[in-house]
């Protein structure tokens, strides 16, 4: 079945060698295989891809893969206890691990303090509803402890604030020195895992066993309560995969086009990781985010070598570890690359070019705006070639080209767009539009092969921000729209307004869109939608989930 798809591969191709549809199969297949097992940003299946990018690199004859081309860099993997953690009050042993063990979210530090016990360890006023278990108690410098979760028959509304972090938020904000929390009997004392995002809370956080928590409530040391909390990172090596084709002309070949994609994902899943289905521990194949960018890369790269072209520019090819990170790996890159910064004249990005649609087959550019002649270039060349592109004119977005604009490298991100299946378990091969794939390669292979050939460069342009602004936890942020307050008969938050140029406005949301959830966690109503604010930072990447029309579309956000 499959060999009768490449008969009827693209008989507008003008050179004589299309992109190989059949290394583009094979390499999302090896990627988004079992045995890779999601290619976790410094796990055993990272390591497995950058082999095997190695080896096909080293196959195609781009020279520097003779000589390795691997970068490594290191990464946060993780978190483990460091030699101090302990809880002591004088009356309630215990120990790290069997009776009590701390929050990943935890802060490390060394609190003594005077316990107090506050229920559920609600404070909540939400219009007419209204809890507050902290009523007559001053907790202004104490430890509290509180109790996880909601009382039997709680409300929905109370249900839906119940998570252990906004908790904790709650009780900083009225003072906390540092917080408890009692597990219930069924269940066990959680695992530490580090969240990518890396947003610890400003205060010690301990959870302890219900039988715990029992003793040191009961306890009459309720004033020499003493937390001690000690986490360290998880480092491991990471690898970025780079090889060389380098060009024929002599004035001109010391000048670089870099061609990039990402190769890692998001591994098993699981808390913290990214997932959209967080509660979820199972292969995250990323088919299309991003082996289809990585087997575009290689069709481009083989593009060139079977037409005999000799650009006179050269051309870096580049896989990325590290972006599901927060674009680590070109981060790396760009500070060390393996040829002078300076000579890079341009940087093309593949990421999520797998699920092109068949009857519109329309893609996204970005980047248009960062070079004076960007867009006259791209009008040309799509000419020729059946795709209906958007552009968008900024530089920063999403992927890793926002590492290359910073530096005021000209930029083009080709993307075909976000699905349901994005960061879940489903992404998976079987569901990846091949001839797809090799359609956006060859107007890739096209574009890098006019950029190598130009007499002059590329003309840089600066299109919006250059990177993310930074912040501290607990800053306010917005997504820059205008909530439909009138709108009680749905579930979820209508937009009734987008204001232009802020991150809902750059992500697409539309006028009329329903949010039904800010990343991974579900938005019912106005106030659940400000809660999950609450629990956002300025300069953080989040999925939202909205209802258009009859369609759900998932944006991504850059807060």
């Amino acid at each position: 079945q499959f060999s009768v798809l490449l008969v009827f591969i693209h008989p507008y191709l003008s050179f004589s060698q299309s992109p190989d549809t059949a290394l583009v199969y094979r390499w999302v297949n090896v990627l988004a295989s079992d045995s890779l097992e999601g290619r976790l940003t410094g796990s055993p299946g990272e390591k497995k891809a950058a082999t095997f990018l190695v080896h096909e690199f080293q196959s195609m004859g781009l020279i520097e893969a003779q000589h390795g081309g691997i970068q490594e860099f290191d990464v946060i993997t993780g978190l483990k206890l460091g030699e101090m953690n302990y809880m002591c009050n004088g009356e309630c042993p215990g120990e790290t691990g069997t009776d009590y063990m701390p929050a990943s979210f935890s802060a490390s530090a060394d609190v003594e303090a005077e316990l107090v016990d506050a229920g559920y360890g609600f404070h909540l006023h939400l219009d007419t509803l209204k809890r507050n278990d902290y009523e007559g108690l001053n907790i202004k410098g104490k430890i509290v402890i509180i109790r996880k979760g909601v009382p039997d028959n709680a409300p929905d509304w109370l249900r839906e604030h119940a998570t252990d972090r906004e908790k904790v938020m709650m009780a900083t904000d009225l003072g906390a020195a540092g917080v408890v929390i009692v597990l219930p009997s069924d269940i066990k004392l959680p695992e530490l895992h580090y969240d990518k995002v890396g947003t610890a809370v400003s205060i010690p956080v301990m959870y302890v066993t219900q039988e715990h928590g029992q003793c040191l409530v009961g306890s009459k040391n309720l004033n020499k309560l003493r937390i001690a909390v000690s986490l360290e990172p998880v480092i491991a090596k990471a690898k970025n995969v780079w090889g060389l084709l380098p060009g024929s002309d002599p004035s001109l070949k010391d000048e670089y086009i870099v061609i990039g994609a990402h190769y890692d994902h998001l591994g098993w899943g699981g808390a913290g990781s990214g997932s959209r289905m967080p509660d979820t521990v199972a292969i995250h194949y990323g088919a299309d985010d991003n082996a289809s960018g990585v087997a575009g890369l290689g069709a481009v790269a083989q593009y060139f070598i079977k037409n005999h072209l000799q650009p006179r520019r050269s051309l870096l090819f580049v896989s990325f570890s590290g972006e599901e990170m927060g674009l680590l790996g070109s981060a790396a890159f760009m500070e060390n690359p393996p040829v002078p910064r300076e000579k890079i004249v341009a940087m093309i990005n593949f990421d999520m070019i797998g699920r092109l649609n068949r009857k519109t087959l329309a893609i996204s550019i970005g980047g248009t705006g960062t070079s004076a002649e960007s867009q006259a270039i791209l009008d040309s060349l799509l000419a020729s070639i059946p795709l209906k592109a958007t552009y968008s004119p900024e530089g920063f977005g999403p992927s890793d080209h926002a590492s290359f604009y910073a530096k005021n490298i000209p930029v083009f991100y080709f993307n075909s767009g976000i699905h349901t299946d994005y960061h879940t378990p489903f992404d998976r091969p079987e569901k990846i539009n091949y001839i797809g794939v090799v359609s956006i390669s060859e107007a890739g292979a096209r574009l890098a092969l006019t950029l190598a050939n130009r007499s002059h460069g590329l003309t840089f342009r600066e299109a919006g921000p250059k990177s993310r602004t930074s912040g501290r936890q607990g800053l306010k942020v917005t997504l820059g729209i205008m909530p439909d307050f009138t709108a009680g008969d749905i579930k979820g938050l209508r937009v009734a307004g987008v204001t232009p140029g802020g991150p809902a406005s750059r992500a697409g949301m539309q006028k009329g869109d329903i949010i039904t959830a800010l990343d991974g966690k579900p938005v019912n109503d106005i106030y659940e939608y400000m809660n999950r604010l609450k629990s956002l930072h300025k300069g953080q990447r989040i999925n939202v989930d909205v209802k258009r029309g009859t369609e759900d579309v998932v944006l991504i956000v850059e807060l």
